[in-house]
């Protein structure tokens, strides 16, 4: 026989059962209108730039990050602008010159089909940005059909409002117009199988005589509803729309009665009853400023209580049924703020992962520096855990909120409820320990189990629940599960001589010539947290994941005991031993 290396694997397979997305229920109650959506969108989006402190970022470089990101839990990528642009202007890579030339920098068309294709085979999707508010010099619009460009009242081509630096406003009411970008939509469809796409500025780009001071009045409607109409009506339906932006305009909801102060409406969320979302009949989810970069503001400067915090939720105007994406931070605004405060950083994505609504994870949050190279670990890691928890309780992903906050300390702490999963998730915004009072759904005596710190609690009093928290901690409570995991070491089989890592047939005893692989099933109703393997009593690694495996490839000789622990989400757990004869020379 000849020496070697003796591969050993262990493999599992651990059933999941799942069921189909919904568009999560209005937390306030508010009648919803419903239109045909693809419903993977509520799901954890990446939002991938193309820029790196070494360049720009190849379709070939942007692929290599594909495992990572489905490891993450990561199901859809939103790429920013790949075409070819104009360098050195405000829009950067907005300034798309022509939407039918790809960036030579990034690669080719076949690189992009294979990056498509590589995201697919991860089960992610990759939806691309519509930018169709404005056009400039060099632009297909500006240089072919400036009567696609708005005038004012007097005949004057219109620059956006109330952002001028962005060039031209475009009438994206013009039927030529309309059709223009409906094609380009599909093209992008047919060709590369793309999954959809995230609709930029999509709000309207002028002022009329109703705004003080316009600078630039344009007569009659130009907003953006039939052409979104128009493109969702051409795309298949598993085909999915993302706009950043869910209002017919700045100019209707000032009509309406909304003010903006430093950005941000006023009142925030805006109700029904002012505006209603209107794009969002044409759409399948819609960005959330008004949580991510509004909001959030006067979370973390602790001006918000639980109470005001759930409020949010109850008000917001979903009358379409459409799912917001909620964020810390987008190419646009918030990263330096977060690399500055990383405490707050992780709190806050505690927030975007639990709330109603889908988490959208910005680039740099996980790539620094842009490329593969620099990897935030600390916030893969905790992103990594925070999807895994949201994908294993419905409640997180499609309950109602309530606020369970009684007394004591100001924190935020609210209670994901659907059927008979409740889960309660509290975050301390403030740098010293606090001490709150909460009112739970849960029994005198039950043991709660946090599974983001793997900790339990038992609760004394439901109605007057005493916890205390430390600086910038967060919990996610749930029901702990008194039942222990299920957990069978299948390979090796007992009795069974291996050489080879193959089973050749039963002698009795284990007898294993070379090295080995042992193959561990797991299951739990709660899912499994994690496997430890040991070896008389050593422990030797931890596996997160499924297939719950560890190659012995050490040297041994002799008789030994292979032993698995296995613990579910609930903290509980079980072990399996076995003894085996091992001649092993690696």
């Amino acid at each position: 026989m000849k020496k070697g290396i003796y591969t050993i694997f262990i493999a599992s397979t651990v059933i999941l059962l799942s069921t189909p997305l919904i568009p999560f229920p209005s937390p306030s109650g508010n009648e919803t209108k419903v239109t045909e959506q693809a419903d993977w969108i509520n799901e954890p989006l990446f939002e991938m730039i193309q820029p790196s402190k070494g360049g720009i970022l190849t379709f070939k470089e942007q692929e290599e990050m594909l495992p990572l990101l489905a490891e993450m839990g990561i199901k859809t990528i939103y790429l920013t602008p790949i075409w070819k642009y104009k360098p050195g202007t405000p829009l950067s890579r907005y300034y798309i010159l022509d939407y039918y030339e790809l960036d030579p920098a990034k690669g080719t068309e076949e690189d992009f089909k294979h990056f498509i294709e590589t995201a697919h085979s991860y089960g992610i999707k990759v939806i691309l940005d519509l930018v169709t508010a404005h056009t400039g010099p060099g632009r297909y619009i500006y240089e072919n059909h400036k009567d696609w460009i708005l005038r004012d009242k007097y005949g004057n081509l219109v620059y956006c409002w109330p952002h001028k630096s962005w060039g031209y406003a475009v009438d994206r009411a013009n039927p030529e117009v309309i059709n223009y970008f409906t094609k380009i939509a599909k093209y992008y469809v047919d060709e590369f199988e793309i999954d959809g796409w995230r609709v930029d500025a999509i709000g309207t780009q002028y002022c009329n005589e109703s705004i003080p001071d316009c600078p630039q009045p344009v007569e009659g409607e130009h907003h953006s509803k039939y052409l979104l109409e128009s493109i969702k009506s051409a795309l298949e339906e598993d085909k999915a729309l993302y706009l950043e932006w869910a209002y017919l305009g700045r100019l209707y909801l000032y009509n309406a009665g909304v003010e903006e102060e430093d950005g941000c409406p006023c009142p925030n969320p805006i109700p029904c009853s002012m505006a209603l979302p209107e794009l969002n009949e044409f759409a399948d989810a819609s960005y959330s400023y008004e949580f991510g970069r509004c909001f959030m503001r006067d979370v973390i400067m602790g001006r918000v209580t639980s109470e005001d915090f759930v409020e949010f939720f109850e008000e917001e105007c979903l009358y379409y049924g459409k799912p917001r994406g909620r964020f810390l931070m987008t190419h646009d605004f918030g990263y330096q703020f977060y690399e500055n405060n990383p405490h707050l950083h992780k709190i806050g994505a505690v927030l975007i992962t639990t709330i109603p609504g889908f988490p959208h994870i910005y680039h740099r949050e996980i790539f620094p520096d842009g490329d593969i190279s620099s990897i935030n670990y600390e916030m893969f890691n905790l992103y990594k855990k925070l999807l895994d928890i949201r994908e294993k309780y419905r409640a997180i992903k499609r309950g109602t909120i309530e606020n369970v906050w009684k007394g004591g300390d100001n924190i935020i702490a609210y209670l994901r409820k659907c059927e008979d999963e409740k889960i309660v998730v509290v975050v301390n915004f403030q740098g010293r320990n606090v001490t709150s009072i909460l009112e739970v759904p849960f029994g005198e005596g039950e043991v709660l189990y946090d599974v983001l710190n793997r900790e339990s609690i038992v609760i004394d009093e439901p109605d007057n629940f005493e916890l205390t928290l430390h600086p910038y901690e967060a919990k996610i409570l749930v029901t702990e599960d008194n039942e222990s995991p299920e957990v069978h070491i299948e390979k090796p089989k007992e009795g069974y001589l291996y050489i080879f890592d193959r089973a050749l047939l039963p002698i009795g005893k284990t007898l294993i010539i070379g090295r080995i692989t042992v193959v561990v099933n797991a299951t739990d109703e709660s899912g499994i947290d994690r496997v430890e393997f040991y070896i008389d009593d050593k422990l030797k690694t931890t596996d997160e994941e499924s297939p719950y495996e560890w190659q012995w490839s050490e040297f041994a000789i002799g008789n030994h005991e292979i032993k698995v622990v296995a613990y579910d989400n609930s903290g509980n757990k079980a072990e399996d031993r076995m003894n085996v004869l091992i001649f092993s020379w690696v």
